[in-house]
Order: C-alpha cells, then structure tokens, then sequence
C-alpha cells in the first residue's frame, strides 16, 4: 500500500472515531435526560422568612418530575427575584433529584406613610411591601412629606432618603433604644426621635461623620439616664461640643 493511501485511512478513522465520540455522548446524553432517576423530587428553599416556601414555588413555574436538567435555571431565578420582598436568588440542582433555591430578602428597616397608607422599606430606598400601624412598633418612621410616588418592588427616589436610612440602620447599633422617627426639620438639619427625646444630628455629612456623631449622642444619652434625669434633645451637631437639653 502506498503511503497517500495509508494517509488516507488514517485520516478516514480519525473521522470514524470522531462520530463515533458523538454518538456516545448524544446516547449518554439521551439516557440522562430520559432517566427517572433524574427526574424532579424535592425543591429544597434556604433563606426566606418573609417570603414563603409557596410563593417562591409558584414564582418558580417549576414542574415536579421533571428532568431536573431540562429546568432553566437563570429563568427559575430571574422569576422569583421578581417578588418585591427578594433581593437576590441562586439556583442550583444536586444530584439526582433536588433543586436548590437561596434567596435573600429585602429586610424592612423602615415606615413610610403615603396617602394614609403605610410601606415598609429597607435599607437600600425598595418598597418591600404595605405595612399596617402596629409595624411602628419595631420600625421607625422617615417622614418625607414631599414623596411623590411609591410602588412596590421599586427604589424610592427621594432626597435625603439614602442618608436617612443609613442614619436609621447605623443607629441600631450605637442606642440601646429603637428610633421612633427621622425627619429633616424646618431648617434642613437631620432629627432622629428616640424613645425620650430627640437627636440633632445636623447636615447630611459622610458616614463616618454620621457614626461619629451618633456614637456621641449614645454615649451622653447613658449619662444622662444613669443620673435619673430626662432629655428633650441632644445637640450633636457641632462635633465635639454637644449641647443637651434637660426635660425636666
């Protein structure tokens, strides 16, 4: 045999091996996505406390027994994301049977009032959802008289708004009681209400500016409990020269 000859048999069986590959994995590929053991059994959701089992199901659009290879999964995340209380999702499928789904909610730290409806918000300005009267009594009010518009599942646009809710957040960790309300007052300063009293927090300055200053009014606040007097307001806005005003 000559050498072209031989050349070409090789070349031949390469192309032979080639599809034979293919074959193999679309028969393998066949009997994956025909097999029962693959088929859907369990749904396994991690992360909601807000949101329940239920809805994320139905947002899903999953189809039990389903081959769990078959569901598209950027799809399934993209649909439940969609619920105003979730902030982010990830899918994924353990093997043979399972569908995992891990949410992260949207956690209302605040009340706005619109229209004689209240609407719970969280720390990043999204609507999460309508509030009742009684959710003033774990979340703090931001008074915006001048909000135009709010629908749910969407950022509020508002000024002072992420300042605000930053405050609020930041001031969970520095006062031993919850804040009952943030506004901006006549003359554009920042007020926090706390259980007795109020803060003057001053401009909207950075954050570490707003820490600083919260960690002050805490610290004055104690001092001033611990010798069994009252507080109307604490004067926090010119940094290291607070002014307190008695209540009694």
């Amino acid at each position: 045999m000559k050498r072209g000859e031989k050349r070409g048999w090789s070349a031949a069986g390469r192309r032979f091996k080639n599809l034979l590959l293919v074959c193999v994995a679309y028969a393998a590929l066949f009997s994956i996505m025909t097999s029962p053991l693959f088929d859907l059994r369990l749904v396994e959701v991690q992360g909601n406390h807000q949101v329940s089992r239920t809805e994320i199901l139905h947002l899903s659009g999953i189809n039990f027994h389903n081959n769990i290879f078959s569901l598209p999964l950027r799809d399934i995340a993209f649909r439940i994301k969609s619920h105003p209380g979730v902030k982010t999702v990830k899918v994924w499928r353990r093997l043979p049977s399972t569908l995992v789904i891990k949410v992260e909610e949207r956690r209302p730290v605040a009340l706005l009032l619109k229209e004689d409806v209240f609407y719970q918000i969280d720390a990043e300005g999204y609507a999460v959802g309508k509030g009742v009267l009684q959710d003033a009594e774990h979340l703090p009010f931001v008074d915006l008289p001048n909000l135009k518009r709010i629908v749910i599942g969407h950022r509020i646009k508002a000024k002072h708004l992420d300042s605000m809710l930053y405050t609020l957040v930041a001031a969970y960790s520095y006062l031993v009681d919850m804040p009952k309300k943030i506004d901006v007052d006549k003359k554009g300063y920042l007020c926090l209400y706390i259980k007795e009293g109020r803060i003057l927090l001053g401009n909207f300055d950075n954050q570490e500016i707003i820490n600083r200053r919260l960690r002050l009014a805490s610290e004055i606040y104690k001092s001033v409990k611990e010798q069994g007097r009252s507080i109307e307001y604490i004067d926090v806005r010119f940094g290291n020269n607070p002014v307190v005003k008695y209540g009694d």
